[in-house]
């Protein structure tokens, strides 16, 4: 079994406070290709944060938090060594959960300072890259963090030349960011857990994303309503609902977008109602206010 150190950090803003842990496993290779001697290589297992260094040839640093960062930053061989140079691999996963349901954006940057092959990150480690390449960019990724964790996969492999480049630097980064007051998750959960990110941009509009987590039955129900229900209660009924969406869950719960209309406007709770068939169970989750 691999360990990982986990770092818990508290996101204060107007929602509720939660606490969100970050794990991060991988390897990070080292290596210098001299121009008459075999290339040599050292290698380090990531289980944490790490601050990895082989003299004269390169180093590696992740840390780990409300902002994670791998810096691969190569050293450049002496000058005058022909085809000489030196190489720092990454390929490390930072993973976030929380125990409550938190909805916010992944801030995804890469910021190549020297010449590198392609670089990647790819939220949910799914194959469908965010970002490729050897520019430098920005992406945001509306998530809602679950005890199931969204793993985040950083590649990169940046090159440095004799006399090419003194600091030569390579910085990927993933910035998690709570989700502003529009959206409450409501307390308690009993079986499944309910979470929704919403955004609004220039190109796409208003966007609901909702999560779903912890589902134990065949099917579910997703109501949303603009009342309380009249003896609101633990472990009860949220709302009273004007609308119902039957799902059925996957292995990883349920996620998809919802499109919001401008002309939208209100203030409306969702809640999720988990169906076990046979024998007959329903369990419902927390509540989720969304004001727009």
């Amino acid at each position: 079994m691999n360990w990982v150190s986990t770092v818990v950090f508290v996101c204060f803003s107007s929602m509720l406070c939660a606490q969100v842990q970050v794990t991060a496993s991988g390897s990070l290779t080292i290596t210098a290709n001299p121009e008459l001697l075999p290339p040599s290589s050292v290698t380090h297992s990531v289980t944490g944060p790490v601050n990895f260094v082989s003299a004269g040839v390169g180093a590696a640093t992740l840390t780990l938090g409300a902002v994670s960062e791998l810096t691969l930053s190569p050293v450049a061989p002496p000058f005058g060594c022909g085809f000489c140079f030196s190489v720092v691999a990454g390929d490390v996963v930072v993973s976030y959960s929380s125990p409550t349901p938190l909805a916010g954006v992944l801030r995804l940057t890469s910021l190549p300072v020297c010449w590198v092959n392609p670089s990647s990150v790819d939220v949910e480690n799914d194959g469908v890259l965010e970002i490729y390449g050897t520019s430098a960019c920005t992406v945001d990724v509306p998530v809602v963090l679950s005890p199931d964790a969204i793993d985040v996969r950083l590649l990169g492999q940046p090159v440095n030349f004799s006399g090419a480049s003194a600091t030569c630097n390579q910085i990927q980064r993933v910035e998690f960011l709570p989700q502003p007051t529009a959206m409450t998750t409501l307390p308690p959960a009993c079986g499944p857990m309910l979470g929704g990110t919403l955004t609004d941009t220039a190109t796409t509009g208003r966007n609901l994303r909702v999560h779903i987590a912890n589902t134990n039955g065949q099917l579910g129900v997703l109501q949303v309503g603009t009342a309380t229900p009249p003896v609101p209660g633990a472990c009860g009924p949220a709302t009273l609902p004007d609308a119902a969406v039957i799902l059925v869950p996957g292995p990883n719960g349920i996620e998809f977008d919802v499109p919001v209309a401008v002309s939208l406007t209100g203030m409306f709770t969702l809640q999720f109602v988990d169906v076990t068939l046979s024998p007959f169970v329903i369990d419902w989750s927390n509540g989720l206010l969304l004001s727009v």
